[in-house]
Order: C-alpha cells, then sequence, then structure tokens
C-alpha cells in the first residue's frame, strides 16, 4: 500500500470530527510533499466537503456563536449533561422557541449510573448529576409553561458521548476531555450542507429512536 492510500485508508476511518481535527492540525495528506500547494487545496476541499465553518478553542467561546443560531431554529437535538451555563443564559431563547412551536430532543446520562460518577471524577466536579436532574426539572417546568412546543429528554447509562448541538441551522460538536471542563475544550462549528450534518443527525436520531439504549426521562 503507497503512502496515499494508506493515507486515504486512514481518513475513510474516522469519524467527522476526526477528519476535521486531522485536517486543523496536519492538513489533509494527498502528496508525498506535505507544504505543497496541492495539499492545502485538498486541506481547504476536505473541510468544505464536510461543511467545517470554524474552531473553537474552547466551548466557552463556541457559545457565543451557537447562541445567535438558537434564536431562529426551529428545533434543536442534544447530546450532553446538564448545561447548566446554557440553561442559565437561554432560557428566554428556549421559551421563544417552544411559543412558536420548535422543539428540543437532549440525550444525556442517567445521574445515577456508574460512568456518570466516573465522568464527575474525570472533570473534578461532583456537580455533573444534580445539574442533570436540575435540567429535567428545568425542561418540565418550561414544559408546563408552552402550549405548543416541547421539550424532550431521554438517559443512558452507557460511557459518555461527545458533545453534540445540532439545530436546523447549524451544527456544534466537541470532545469531552479527561481532567479539563466540558467549557474549556475544543469545539467544532458546521453548515448544514456538508456531509457531518447528515452524519450527525443519523447518529442522534440512531440512537434516540434506540431504546436499548436510551430511555425517556421525563414526565408525561
Amino acid at each position: 500500500m503507497s503512502d496515499k492510500e494508506r493515507a486515504h485508508y486512514i481518513i475513510d476511518q474516522m469519524t467527522p470530527e476526526q477528519v476535521s481535527s486531522f485536517i486543523v492540525l496536519f492538513g489533509y495528506i494527498d502528496s508525498p510533499v506535505p507544504n505543497s500547494e496541492t495539499l492545502e487545496a485538498d486541506s481547504f476541499k476536505e473541510a468544505k466537503d464536510w461543511g467545517l465553518a470554524k474552531v473553537y478553542a474552547t466551548r466557552g467561546e463556541m457559545n457565543g456563536s451557537s447562541g445567535k443560531y438558537i434564536k431562529t431554529a426551529k428545533s434543536i437535538k442534544i447530546i450532553a449533561f446538564g448545561m447548566k451555563s446554557w440553561r442559565d443564559a437561554k432560557s428566554n431563547d428556549v421559551k421563544a422557541l417552544l411559543q412558536r412551536g420548535g422543539s428540543i430532543k437532549i440525550i444525556t446520562m442517567d445521574p445515577d449510573c456508574p460512568n456518570l460518577k466516573a465522568r464527575e471524577r474525570d472533570e473534578h466536579d461532583n456537580t455533573i448529576g444534580n445539574s442533570i436532574r436540575d435540567l429535567v426539572k428545568w425542561a418540565e417546568r418550561l414544559n408546563s409553561e408552552s402550549a405548543s412546543g416541547k421539550i424532550e429528554i431521554r438517559m443512558h447509562d452507557h460511557l459518555p458521548l461527545d458533545f453534540l448541538f445540532l439545530m436546523n441551522n447549524r451544527l456544534f460538536t466537541g470532545p469531552y476531555e479527561y481532567g479539563k471542563s466540558s467549557q474549556q475544550t475544543v469545539s467544532f462549528e458546521y453548515e448544514i450542507t456538508g456531509d457531518a450534518y447528515e452524519y450527525y443527525e443519523e447518529f442522534f436520531d440512531r440512537l434516540w429512536e434506540n431504546p436499548e439504549f436510551c430511555k425517556d426521562a421525563m414526565e408525561n
């Protein structure tokens, strides 16, 4: 296998997020000369195909950009923990989304499961479980105030998933890193026309519809 074929094979095994990180850090390997103009063009094309719009050094920085899309969003699909900072800052925008008939689906972890306890140790934060419980109470309160839109929450007890914030008009993703607060981790922004949007929407929907993976956490 040639170097070019090997590079293509490795990239084909990556998730969209890994491809984006690979491009940002190293460029797309399609030539034995790593810093050629061809490589630069191929790197740009790969990022464009996936819809990569921006890379943020921290999720806190990303939140500033995602906020403007919430104001016009019709639906949001989220994989996260308790999102306390987001709830505190965006409750009014969420209320407005629900009033115009929008929907929010959230996949989070069971706050009592062993894997969540392990995440609290990894992040040096023993408040994540309580934040998830508060998330459920917050969603139930907003649902009771809305006559049209709805927030749904489903929980799982598996290993933590990467952060996902998928609106009908923008996509944001990012990892959860060992020993680091989630607000301090690198995050990515994607346009809805790229391959990443389709990939992550299918991924979320597949988890959401799988009763063996996650279960309803809301009162009917």
